[in-house]
């Protein structure tokens, strides 16, 4: 799971991130960059809730324009300085209980909400990915 969850939930959480943060419809703040860290004040209060040590969460400048390079066009890298593999995974949590309540609050249908479509088809993929990978690089694991 280790390998996942630094390749495919690092997809996830930064398509979440830059999609949350590209208008105002769930923060009523003006840039961009307000509203990540608007978001990443909701992620360190939801980390501090669930007692997780330092060391296992994304670091702050993964909230940032700088990080998520919005408008590059080219796929964003994460180093695992900033987001490692426990802090992905904890991370994907945190992704979950937040589109529960995005999707409460505008009414849409939690089955329909994009992140909890993410989240729920990276958990039945993950597994598969695992085997797959382990086939195709058996010294690596």
């Amino acid at each position: 799971m280790h390998i996942t969850h630094l390749a495919v939930a690092t997809d996830v959480i930064t398509s979440c991130l830059l999609d949350w943060s590209d208008d105002d419809r769930f923060f009523g703040l003006g840039t961009r960059e307000k509203r990540l860290g608007q978001l990443f004040q909701s992620y360190r209060n939801w980390c501090e809730s669930q007692r997780y040590d330092l060391a296992e969460r994304a670091q702050k400048r993964l909230f940032s324009s700088a990080m998520l390079k919005p408008d590059s066009g080219k796929y964003v890298e994460i180093s695992q300085k900033t987001l490692n593999a426990t802090s992905a995974r904890y991370m994907l949590f945190w992704l979950s209980s937040l589109a529960k309540q995005f999707a409460e609050w505008t009414g849409d249908d939690l089955d329909m909400n994009p992140t909890l479509v993410y989240t729920k088809c990276f958990l039945l993929v993950a597994p598969i990915a695992i085997r797959v990978f382990a086939r195709s690089h058996p010294k690596v694991l």
